[in-house]
């Protein structure tokens, strides 16, 4: 079951089931007000324009779903994906969206007309995750084998492809869309920086011991916390430099958050 919630003068509540149902509920009456029905297959989930009262839903029959919430219509089924769609990014004023399936292909709607406008294809392993720039109309896919690619979504081109190798899961990779830099960090130890702009590995940011948990970015100062197994590392990212080993832990370290204007980061461990 997945399930998208508003509060509001009439508390709604959106789910989607195994069943290939979405339900539009009101939680002030405990009541179901539209049984949304047109997938043949489990539905992964909802994305909810509650101001439009509108929703799209994806699902294991490789489709998703845009709905009028009001009426209970489907507006548009967006057929395309020969697999699970398992991901899905929205615009802002949901004009258009991105989505990815277990078919290792990405699929760009006008969900006005609801029609394809590209279908984005070269990775040959499945798509663990995307990040998109719908300012600037760039998309930034990755595979679970560390295959990284850079689409031009006005045109469904891919403008770069590059790789974070020596991993054996997923990579983890944040991006800044005005610099065109990337970081990614996986389970090989390092962390790399990327240009956007031509594919090329800036720096190779050596210094764990152990697979690298988390990594919190500042942009604008370059600099990177990463968390590994039992210590913090403090990067310079402007040359790929660690500035500072932060040590002290007696067990596993799982996560930190950073205050980066009070210079301040807060880990937490199994040591208690």
């Amino acid at each position: 079951l997945v399930l998208t919630l508003v509060r509001c003068r009439r508390r709604l509540a959106l789910s989607g089931s195994e069943d290939g149902t979405v339900r539009l509920w009101d939680l002030e009456h405990g009541e179901t007000i539209h049984v949304l029905r047109g997938h043949s297959a489990a539905v992964f989930a909802v994305d909810t324009d509650w101001d439009r009262l509108q929703s799209l839903s994806r699902s294991e029959d490789g489709t998703l779903r845009l709905w009028d919430l009001a009426s209970g219509v489907c507006l548009h089924e967006l057929s395309g994906h020969q697999g699970d769609v398992v991901g899905v990014e929205v615009q802002d004023d949901w004009r258009l969206a991105l989505s990815w399936s277990v078919d290792c292909t990405l699929c760009l709607w006008d969900l006005v007309e609801g029609r394809t406008l590209h279908v984005l294809t070269g990775h040959t392993d499945e798509i663990c995750d995307v990040l998109v720039t719908w300012e600037k109309q760039l998309a930034l896919s990755w595979s679970f084998h560390g295959t990284v690619r850079l689409w031009d979504l006005r045109t469904g081109q891919s403008l770069q492809e590059f790789e974070h190798q020596g991993t054996t899961k997923a990579p983890e990779i944040t991006v800044d869309w005005s610099l065109r830099r990337a970081l990614s960090w996986a389970t090989d130890e390092v962390l790399r920086v990327w240009d956007l702009l031509n594919g090329q590995l800036l720096h190779v940011l050596h210094g764990h011991a152990g697979i690298t948990r988390r990594a919190e970015v500042d942009w604008e100062r370059q600099r990177v916390l990463s968390v590994s197994l039992n210590e913090l590392i403090l990067w310079n990212l402007a040359n790929g430099k660690p500035l500072h080993t932060f040590t002290g832990h007696a067990c596993t370290i799982w996560d930190a958050d950073v205050d980066w204007v009070g210079q301040r980061a807060l880990s937490r461990s199994c040591d208690g």
